[in-house]
C-alpha cells in the first residue's frame, strides 16, 4: 500500500475519530464512566486501523509471515475488546458489578486470547503457509470462524444493553437507535458474507460517531440536576405530541425557597434531585416525569385512567413522607377533543388546591409550611 493509498483510504475514519477523541475531552455533560469507555474505544479504533494498514502493506513482502500472525491475533483480540468498551459506553453503571458477572462477560474473549496467540503452532483458526518465494498466503483452519463467532456473541450484548437502554428513550430516538444497531450489524454481516474485507473498524467509526450525536441531542433534553426531561423538552412534547398524552400529573414542591434561603442552595438541590428520584420511581409506566420550573414537575402519561392516576399520586406521596420533603399533587384526564393545555390548566388547579389544603392541615397542627406564594 502506497501513502497515497493509505491517505485516500483512513484520512476520513481519521479525521473522525480524532474529532470524536476532542469532543469527548471537551464535552461538560458526559458522565465520568462514558468518556473513559468512549476514548478507549476510540484508541483501540485507531490502534485497529493501524494494523490493517501495516497488514496491507507487508502481506506480498517476503518473510513477513511472523508479522502477519502478530497482526492477525492482535486483530482478532481487538474487536472483542472494542464491543465491550462499546457496551459500557451505552451502558454506564455506578452498580457494583458481581465477580461472576464479570467472568461471564469476560469468559468468550478470556478463553479465546490464548488460542489467537498459539494459532501459528496448533493451525486451528488460521495458518500461513510459505511459497518458494518466501510470501505468506493465509488459510482458514477447522475453527476458521471462531473469531467471527465471539465477535457475535459481544455484538449480540451490543443489541441486548441497547433494547434495555432503549426501554427509557422516546420513540423517535429509539427509531435513531435501532437504526445505528441494524446498520452497523447488517454492515458486518454484508462484508463478512460477501468477502469484502475483515476490517470493520470504519463500521465502527461511523456508528459511535452516530451514536454520539444522539446522546448530545438526548442529554440536551435532560434537566441536567434531577436527570428528569427538561422544560425545554416539555414543551416540545406538549407541541409535537400532545395527542400521544392522556394522563396528567402536576407536582409542586413546597418550602423550596426556604430551604434555598435558610441552609444554602445545596440543600433546595439535594431536595429536588430526592424528589425526582421519587418521581421517577413510583408514577408508574408509560409516563415520562418533566421538571418544568425551580420546583416543578408534570409527569405526562400516554395511557392513564383515573384509578391509577390516584394509585401513583398515593405511591408518591407515601414514599415523600419518609423523608422531610413535601409536594402537592394534581392530576387530569385528557378527553380525546380536549387541547392538552386545557387538560394540564385543570391539573393545576386541582394541585393548588391540594397545596392549599396542606397549609390548611399544617396550620392546625400549629406549624408553618414555608412555600414560595
Amino acid at each position: 500500500m502506497t501513502f497515497k493509498e493509505f491517505f485516500g483510504q483512513n484520512y476520513v475514519m481519521l479525521f473522525e475519530l480524532i474529532g470524536l477523541l476532542i469532543t469527548v475531552h471537551i464535552s461538560a455533560h458526559l458522565p465520568k464512566e462514558t468518556k473513559i469507555y468512549a476514548r478507549i474505544t476510540i484508541i483501540l479504533l485507531l490502534f485497529t486501523m493501524v494494523i490493517h494498514t501495516v497488514e496491507s502493506c507487508i502481506q506480498d513482502l517476503p518473510h513477513a509471515i511472523a508479522g502477519r500472525y502478530i497482526l492477525t491475533s492482535a486483530k482478532y483480540i481487538t474487536y472483542p475488546i472494542i464491543m465491550m468498551c462499546i457496551i459500557l459506553v451505552i451502558a454506564p453503571t455506578k452498580k457494583k458489578i458481581s465477580l461472576k458477572n464479570k467472568l461471564l462477560f469476560l469468559a468468550p474473549e478470556l478463553i479465546s486470547i490464548p488460542f489467537y496467540i498459539t494459532m501459528h503452532w496448533h493451525k486451528l483458526i488460521i495458518y500461513y503457509t510459505v511459497d518458494e518465494n518466501y510470501v505468506s498466503h493465509f488459510h482458514g483452519g477447522p475453527l476458521r470462524y471462531w473469531a467471527y463467532i465471539i465477535f457475535g456473541i459481544y455484538t449480540g450484548l451490543f443489541l441486548f444493553f441497547n433494547l434495555l437502554m432503549m426501554r427509557k428513550y422516546s420513540h423517535r430516538n429509539k427509531q435513531i437507535i435501532a437504526y445505528i444497531c441494524i446498520g452497523a450489524v447488517a454492515g458486518i454481516i454484508i462484508f463478512l458474507v460477501l468477502d469484502i474485507t475483515d476490517d470493520y473498524t470504519p463500521i465502527f467509526t461511523s456508528s459511535l460517531l452516530l451514536y454520539y450525536l444522539l446522546l448530545y441531542i438526548h442529554l440536551s433534553n435532560i434537566d441536567q440536576l434531577t436527570r428528569l426531561m427538561s422544560r425545554h423538552t416539555y414543551v416540545q412534547d406538549i407541541e409535537t405530541r400532545s395527542s400521544k398524552f392522556h394522563g396528567i400529573i402536576s407536582v409542586d414542591m413546597n418550602e423550596l425557597k426556604y430551604l434555598n434561603d435558610t441552609f444554602g442552595h445545596d440543600k433546595g438541590d439535594e431536595a429536588l434531585q430526592c424528589i425526582a428520584k421519587i418521581l421517577q420511581d413510583y408514577s408508574g409506566d408509560n409516563c415520562i416525569q418533566y421538571r418544568v420550573g425551580g420546583d416543578e414537575f408534570v409527569i405526562l402519561y400516554f395511557k392513564a385512567d383515573e384509578e391509577t392516576l390516584k394509585y401513583n399520586i398515593s405511591k408518591m406521596k407515601e414514599k415523600l413522607e419518609e423523608t422531610e420533603y413535601s409536594c402537592a399533587f394534581g392530576y387530569a384526564l385528557k378527553s380525546e377533543d380536549e387541547d392538552i393545555l386545557e387538560a394540564l390548566k385543570r391539573s393545576d388547579e386541582v394541585m393548588y388546591k391540594d397545596k392549599e389544603e396542606m397549609k390548611e392541615e399544617m396550620l392546625k397542627r400549629g406549624k408553618i409550611l414555608h412555600t414560595r406564594d
